[in-house]
């Protein structure tokens, strides 16, 4: 892919989906992306290989577009970081305010710790909750049943009766 086809695919994937002077923005902000990724020694096809479909670029920028649509402040613009109104001014500005990249894919950030692995802790601390109301619950169960047992009557009838005999002789 050529840059002339990465820009032209971008520009045509966001035209008639977000505003001209954004669609602008963004262009200038990957032809400066790639001139400064060509000044390192890059080549373009590294380059955008890396940068990957312009059309899947197109559609996370529509996606950020539309949700920061519905927080426009009084000048039009979202009053987020990194925005200047008119396109992305770094690279780095695909981060959220913690410096997570986006996941495209899961269109939620990606601070390296899944949700799976914040559950891990909660269903273990349920898992020891519940073996400590099993054993609550058996000792339970035995002392009534034992409480309940007519040989406990008996045996404690006769403990009473023995001490009542050894204290009278």
């Amino acid at each position: 892919m050529t840059r002339h086809e990465f820009i032209s695919g971008l520009r045509e994937a966001l035209t008639g989906e977000i505003p001209p002077e954004e669609i602008e923005g963004n262009i200038r902000f990957y032809n400066n992306y790639i001139d400064q990724e060509m000044a390192k020694g890059r080549s373009e096809a590294d380059i955008f290989s890396e940068l990957g479909d312009p059309r899947l670029i197109a559609r996370t920028i529509m996606e950020t577009w539309q949700s920061r649509d519905t927080s426009l402040d009084d000048d039009g613009y979202a009053g987020e970081a990194g925005y200047s109104g008119g396109g992305y001014t770094q690279y780095s500005d695909y981060a959220d305010f913690d410096g997570n990249e986006y996941d495209s894919d899961s269109r939620r950030t990606n601070s390296g710790i899944k949700w799976y692995h914040k559950a891990i802790p909660v269903v273990i601390i349920a898992l020891i909750l519940l073996f400590i109301l099993w054993i609550l619950s058996g000792v339970l169960r035995l002392t009534v049943s034992i409480l309940l047992s007519p040989v406990f009557w008996v045996i404690v009838l006769a403990l009473i009766v023995l001490g009542y005999l050894s204290r009278r002789r």
